[in-house]
């Protein structure tokens, strides 16, 4: 579906503004979990929720700079795509050594009930902004909009591996933790790579026609 400058505007700003009201959402249950509630991994979803805010103002400002230029809108963003794809990698790192880590040391941290609260919350409002932002890009054959959605998956994702983890502690299984934060990197790191080879190809294609499903599931 082909659309002017400024309906593809408005139509980012709606779904960046959306999200952004949902993640404002999600950091204050989170903030109150930390508050309430030991525990390192309730204390690293707040942290990278609060950095999600920043990097979706980054799509809306791509988006706000290439206005009413088709050509040049595509252009900026594939490479927010690209740049996004390099964040969900190193995302995904910090995870998977994080669970390495753990997996060798061991983990003493026990979450309150406020954790386990917050953090499951967190997953599925992170897979309904997935399901809203996909949607969107695919209206507007957007780039920048499919990675951002796809950032929203693997935040769910790594909320549903945060959430094993502190289930795990409070019933003393210390070791569910790091194991599924390794499986979750792995599986962020997969759909990293599929972004940014997308977002590659749609630099001489059309993008309707070039962006894959970046993950599988």
């Amino acid at each position: 579906m082909q659309t002017d400058g400024n309906e593809r505007y408005n139509e980012t700003k709606k779904v960046i503004l959306v999200t952004l009201l949902l993640n404002l959402f999600i950091f204050a249950i989170k903030l109150t979990a930390v508050v309430f509630s030991d525990g390192k991994a309730i204390a690293a979803e707040c942290c990278h929720t609060f950095a999600d805010m920043g990097m979706t103002l980054a799509v809306l400002i791509a988006v706000r700079m290439s206005k009413g230029d088709d050509k040049n809108a595509k252009l900026i963003e594939n490479r927010i795509a690209k740049a996004l794809s390099a964040v969900l990698f190193i995302t995904a790192m910090g995870i998977g050594i994080g669970g390495l880590t753990a997996l060798i040391n061991g983990s003493s941290d026990i979450p309150g009930r406020s954790a386990v609260f917050a953090i499951a919350v967190s997953a599925a409002v992170k897979e309904k902004m997935y399901r809203y932002t996909l949607k969107t890009a695919e209206k507007l054959s957007s780039t920048a909009l499919t990675a951002d959605a796809w950032h929203h998956r693997s935040d769910a994702l790594s909320s549903l591996a945060s959430l094993a983890g502190v289930i795990g502690a409070r019933l003393g299984l210390y070791f569910l933790d790091p194991i599924a934060a390794i499986t979750v990197c792995g599986m962020i790191i997969k759909a990293a790579k599929d972004i940014y080879i997308a977002a590659d190809v749609c630099e001489d294609k059309n993008p309707r026609d070039a962006v894959p499903n970046p993950v599988n599931l």
